[in-house]
This record gives structure tokens, sequence and C-alpha cells, in this order.
């Protein structure tokens, strides 16, 4: 649907392609055109088109003109149209009144309005415009809309008062409605507003290479809204609220499947204060089972100097390679009753300041601690996937997991967090009731020196847990594993060069811990015995040699036994069991995986060898937990020389 493109220099600097209007001979507005006013001469020659409809072309017409009526397509409303304006600056008037509609240019379904480019043409409020009154407002339920090449001027300096309902653009649920190459700036409102509610909401609509500038409100507030895309636009603002929002006034006002993309935000001033993204229900207790907000896909968008990306009440959305570089206060990541989601290669870049409304703050944030919850589902769970996200020089804490339960946090990185006397805490990872997380092969680093904080990786209150192969280094306390109340489905933390015990097998339920490690904890390779767990306590071990690691902690095994064992076959177990097996190959064909979990004939892979060379041996270990089966797998020609079992 979109024109020819045109460049034009803004005042920003910022180059946009540009919808352009051609000038035709079919059904022109010129000054002989009857009608005292450019909208009076428009209904014109509205009126005079065919039932087919036609173009309508108003590019003569130059220089300062106005339209001091309401809704100029009333007289055509069932006429395929389109609308070319040249380099003109045209004042809306506008008038008061029951909407909708109110506004000086009313869309209806196969209607378009292309002007000649963002800086020729201009439409503007004119000065004392009331509230409610909007640039351009879509009729309700039309369909196939295209508007470009336009400069909308809110005039926000002369329509004095709040008049916050006084937007840019409303489309009233649109079906299939394409924004592209404009400039929207000076509104008291929204640039553009998603409305819709009900059965109906705007649906199949497209918002493309925008500048909005000095927006009241949002640049695009989302009232209720799908499968539409918001992609390569430029926010610029000093105003306190968000670029791209989502604010649903009921439960009857979703959002879902919707993709931003591509979009940078600037903020200054009082901006500082508005996410580049912010989505979500309005909140209370109406929006804890009915979620407005599902199935986004958030990504590839730059926040400079603006508060970042949130969400609250929100589930099947993925957030991905989205960067949030030097935001003015903290927690520039927020997920707050946000599940079955994917949180993917992420970045906070520069550091945020201290939130001190709060006292402490956080680069990222996932919170769903009851009520911050969906579908009435259990209290503490939300079932992200966390992995890739980076966060560098943040404040109080570089990540934190408030009741993220059933989360997979993994391949995550912290780097450093600020010195600041007021930050409370210092955590690189902070994790509270996070229930059934799996929490692997994440960075925690701090190479300050002298290290500036306190704790790489914290854990209270948490079950389940599985909790492998991260590496922490250079914290004044590498790890707090804090109790009682943790308990642990799988222990795997090994240390950088430890030969021993790397592997522990699960631990049964009430062995809450309590285990600090420290530089000043051993002075040499060595092991801390765990206190306040009963007789159940397991030992951590620490390396002298400044890096620190958490490695292997379990009861000790009471029974080691060699038994018989072949390819593909299925073995149970009564307890928790470590496995060591022993295979030597002929071929660099040859592999073997071993599979474990409750089935009988078990489907999940563990582990595996390949050989890697013509002949050689190879030993490979496991866990399974307490009654379930594993089974081993041969490829080519392997043969299994010693199966060891540890319980």
């Amino acid at each position: 649907m979109k024109n020819a493109l045109l460049l034009l220099l803004l005042p920003s600097s910022l180059c946009f392609g540009q919808g352009s209007a051609t000038s035709t001979a079919a059904y022109r507005v010129t000054t002989a055109t009857a009608g005292a006013d450019l909208g009076a001469k428009i209904k014109t020659v509205c009126a005079a088109l065919p039932p087919a409809g036609g173009t309508i072309d108003a590019i003569l017409m130059t220089g300062a003109q106005a339209i001091n009526s309401e809704d100029i397509f009333a007289g055509c409303a069932a006429k395929p149209l389109t609308l070319l304006l040249g380099v003109t600056t045209i004042t809306c008037a506008g008038e008061a009144g029951v909407r909708p509609p109110m506004a000086c240019i009313v869309p209806r379904s196969n209607q378009r309005i292309i002007g000649s480019g963002q800086g020729a043409t201009i439409i503007a409020a004119a000065s004392g415009t009331p509230d409610w009154i909007r640039l351009i407002e879509t009729f309700p339920d039309a369909a196939n809309i295209e508007i470009a090449g336009l400069q909308l001027d809110g005039n926000k300096a002369h329509v004095t008062g709040a008049k916050v309902q006084n937007h840019g653009i409303i489309v009233e649920q649109a079906h299939g409605i394409d924004i592209h190459d404009c400039w929207i700036h000076d509104t008291n409102g929204d640039g553009i507003t998603l409305e819709g509610g009900g059965a109906s909401s705007t649906t199949n609509f497209s918002i493309s290479h925008v500048l909005f500038q000095n927006i009241g409100r949002a640049a695009v507030g989302i009232i209720s809204a799908a499968y539409g895309t918001i992609d390569n636009n430029w926010c610029v603002t000093d105003v306190g609220f968000d670029c791209f929002h989502q604010e649903p006034d009921s439960v009857a006002q979703l959002g879902h499947d919707i993709e931003i993309a591509g979009n940078t935000g600037s903020c200054t001033g009082r901006g500082t204060a508005a996410h580049l993204v912010a989505i979500g229900g309005a909140g209370g207790s109406d929006y804890e089972s009915i979620p407005n907000s599902s199935s986004w896909n958030i990504h590839d968008n730059m926040s400079n100097g603006c508060s970042g990306f949130a969400a609250n009440t929100s589930i099947y959305t993925t957030w991905s390679r989205n960067i949030a570089n030097n935001p003015p206060q903290g927690n520039p990541f927020s997920f707050v009753g946000v599940s079955h989601s994917i949180f993917a290669d992420n970045i906070l870049a520069g550091g945020a300041a201290v939130n001190t409304t709060y006292g402490h703050a956080s680069g990222f944030v996932w919170d769903c601690i009851d009520p911050h919850r969906l579908y009435g589902g259990p209290a503490n769970y939300c079932y992200n996937t966390i992995t890739g996200n980076e966060a560098r020089w943040a404040p109080g804490v570089g990540m934190a997991f408030d009741g993220a339960g059933g989360s997979t946090i993994t391949r995550n990185t912290v780097y450093d967090l600020q010195n600041n006397a007021s930050v409370q805490y210092g955590y690189g990872m902070a994790f509270n009731n996070c229930y059934g997380c799996i929490i692997d092969d994440n960075q925690i680093v701090d190479d300050q020196s002298p290290h500036q904080m306190v704790d790489g990786l914290v854990i209270s209150g948490s079950t389940d847990v599985t909790l492998k192969t991260n590496v922490i280094s250079g914290w004044t306390k590498n790890m707090i594993l804090e109790g009682p109340g943790n308990t642990w489905a799988f222990l795997q933390q090994p240390g950088l060069a430890v030969p021993f015990a790397e592997l522990m097998p699960a631990f049964p339920a009430n062995t809450g811990s309590v285990a600090t490690i420290s530089d000043s904890s051993v002075g040499s390779d060595g092991a801390i015995a765990a206190g306040g767990c009963g007789p159940r306590c397991f030992t951590v071990n620490v390396r002298s040699d400044g890096a620190h690691w958490l490695v292997a902690g379990g009861p000790a095994f009471t029974a080691q036994s060699t038994p018989a064992v072949a390819f593909g076959s299925s073995y149970q177990v009564a307890n928790a069991t470590r496995v060591v097996v022993t295979v030597s190959y002929a071929t660099s064909s040859d592999r073997v995986t071993a599979y474990s979990d409750s089935s009988s004939t078990p489907t999940t892979e563990i582990t595996a060898v390949a050989a890697g060379a013509a002949t050689g041996v190879a030993s490979f270990e496991f866990e399974v937990l307490p009654g379930n089966y594993f089974r081993l797998v041969a490829a080519g020609s392997p043969v299994l020389t010693r199966v060891v079992e540890y319980q």
C-alpha cells in the first residue's frame, strides 16, 4: 500500500522515507472549487465522486489552508477514495461534540490520505482547540485505510489545559490500517491511539517510519489491538509517558499478537521516566485472572536515556535483542506477573541510577510473587525462559528473580555493579521463592579492583532448584544459599579444576541449607560444612586461588555396585544414583547417549560422549532421580567396558 519514498532532512537530522502525492487531473480541488475553505472544497469534490470513488487531488492548494468543520468525508462515506495533499499548512479547528468522530478528517473503509512529505504537508491543530478533538480519526470498524507523508502538529503550546484526548490520530477499531512516513509532534494526547473494546479491536495494523516528538502522552497508545506491527519508528520525548504503551481500560480491551521491532527512543528531561515499551494490564484484581496482554514479539529496539522496557500481567510474550542504554533509573527491564514468556539476548548497557523511591534497583527484574500471577495458577510460578541476557554496571542487583518459579535461567551475564553508597544490596543474581528454577551456565563476574559489590549469587526460600555450571567470580562472597527453606533437585556446581565429587544426585525434601562462601572462609583448598540443615547437610568446596568456586555438595554415597548393563535396555533405580560409564570405541563415528526420566523407556537426553578419534576410551557420568529409569544407546560400534552405580 505504501507509495514511492522521498527523503527529507528533518530538523532532528533524521532521515525517513516519505509518502508522496502525485498530481492528477481527476477530481481536482482548486481555488475555483466551491467552498469557503479547503475543508469545504474537499467536501464539494467528495460529493461529486461516482459511487466507485476516485482520487481527490488537492495538491495545487498550497500555502496556508484551513478545515473549519469536522469530517470532510461525510458526504462520500461509502466511496473508495484517495486524498492527495500538496505543500501546505492546514489549520484544523474541529468542533466539540459527542465522540466519535470528532476530527477534521475521518477516513472510512478503502480511503487513503497521502501527503507530499513530512516537511511539506502539515495538518495542525488550531490554537485553543477543545479537548477530544483529533486531527485524524478513523470511522469505527472501517477497513483498508492508509495515512502517509504527513506532518501532524498538535500545537500543544497554544492548546492549553490537560486536553489529554487531543490525539494526532485515533484509530477506532479499524481493520487493516497502514500509517507510515509521518512526523507527529506536540500533541497533548497520544501521537496515535489504537482504540477498541468488546468484540472489536483494531486489527491488522502497521505503524512504521514515524517520528514522534514532544508527545503529551504515548507515542502509540494501545487500548485494544491485535495482529499488527509497530516497527522502525523514532520516539523523542521529554514527557514522562511511555513511547509505546499498552493501556487497556477494562478486561474487554486486549492486546495480543503484536510485533514491536526496530524502534529507537531518545529521552531527555522529564522524559527519562518514560519506557520505550511498556505493555500489560491496567492493574487491579480484575486483571490477575484475565491477562490483557499476550503473544507479543518485542525485539531489536534501542532505548537511549529512557527507562527501558516493562511488562505487567502478560503471557506468551517474547522479548529479544532489546537494548537499554544509560537508563536514568533502576529496573530498566521490569517484568511483573509475566509468565510463559521468553527473554533472550537483551542488554542493559551503561548502568542505571538508583531508584531513590525504593532505595535499591536492579538491571532486570522478574516478579511472579502472589498476587502477580495469571489464570489462577500457583503462586510464585511464571514458567519463563530467560537466556543470553546481559546486565552491565547495574545498580543494586544485576538480575532479581522474585517468585520466578518454574523458570529456566541460563547463559545470562552479570558484569560488575555500581559502587553506590545508597544501594542497599549489591548482588549479581538474587533468587527468592524461585520454586523449581533451573539456574545453569550463567556468568556473574566482578573484575573491579578492588571488588565493589558483596554477593555474586544469592538464593533464599527456593525449593526444588537445579543449580549447575555457573561461573561466579570476583565478589566479596561468591555465593550465599540462605535458609532454611532451600531444597535442591540437582546441584552440579563444579570448581574450575577440582577433580572430585562434581556431580551430585537429587536432594530429598526438607534439606534447608545455610552456606556462605567468602574470601576468608578457608586458607587453602578445602571444604566448608553448611550448618542449620540437620543430618542431610551438604558440603561446599572452595579454591584458594582467588576464583572461589562453589563445587560439590550433597549427602555422601553409602553404596557402590557394578550392575550388568546392556545398550538399549532400561534400568530403574530405587534411590538417587550417580552412574559412571566407561566405553571403548573403534571408529570416529562411535557415540554413546544416556537417557533418563520417569518413563520405563526414557527419552530425555542427559549426556553423551562421542569418539572424536579412531580408537580410545572415554568415561562420563550422570544422575538418576529416585524411582526413575535410565538407558544407554549406542551409535556405531562402541563397547561398554564398565558401569558403576553410587547410591
